[in-house]
Formats: C-alpha cells, structure tokens, sequence
C-alpha cells in the first residue's frame, strides 16, 4: 500500500511538472509571439512612413516637372506668336514698298 501511495505521489508529482513546463513553455511562446507581432508592426509602420515620403516627394517633382512643361508650352507659343508676328510684319512691309515705291 504504500509503494501504491508513493506511485500515486510520484506520478502527480511528474504530472505537476509536465503542466509546469507547459504553462512556461506556453508563456513563453506567447511572449514571443507578441514581441514578433510589435516587431512585424513596427516595421510595417515604418515602411508606410516611408511610403508616404515618397509619395510626398514624388509629388512635389511631379507639380516641378508640370510647371516646367507649361512654362516650355508658354515659351513655345510665345516664339510661334513672335515669328507670326515677324512674318506679318515683314509681309506688310513688302506690301508698303511695293505700293509706294
């Protein structure tokens, strides 16, 4: 009876240990896993932060580059509208000596 007793004991006493062990196993692994799940949402903080600072930078180039092409449209009209006026002018001018003269 009481190598039953000291069986019974020593197997509660191993049954004790195993949930234990599971228990810091278990706690262990949970803090893991929420220590990967910040780590994973920092990094994907960080890459949105940079994703935004792109999208800020390229859009600034991008109002730069707009300007700079309106103002080259501008300029090209404007020497269109110089060699029309040239040309008009230069018309009138034959005409004016070819009357009078």
């Amino acid at each position: 009876m009481a190598n039953s007793r000291r069986l019974r004991e020593a197997n509660h006493h191993t049954i004790q240990q195993t949930d234990n062990d599971l228990a810091a196993q278990h706690a262990a692994s949970d803090f893991a896993l929420r220590k990967r799940i910040h780590e994973f949402e920092r990094a994907l903080d960080e890459l949105n932060w940079q994703k935004k600072q792109v999208n800020n930078y390229l859009s600034t180039d991008k109002l730069l580059l707009l300007n700079l092409i309106m103002c080259m449209c501008i300029m090209y009209i404007w020497v269109i509208c110089m060699y029309v006026c040239m040309y008009v002018w230069m018309r009138v001018c034959i005409y004016v000596i070819n009357y009078y003269c």
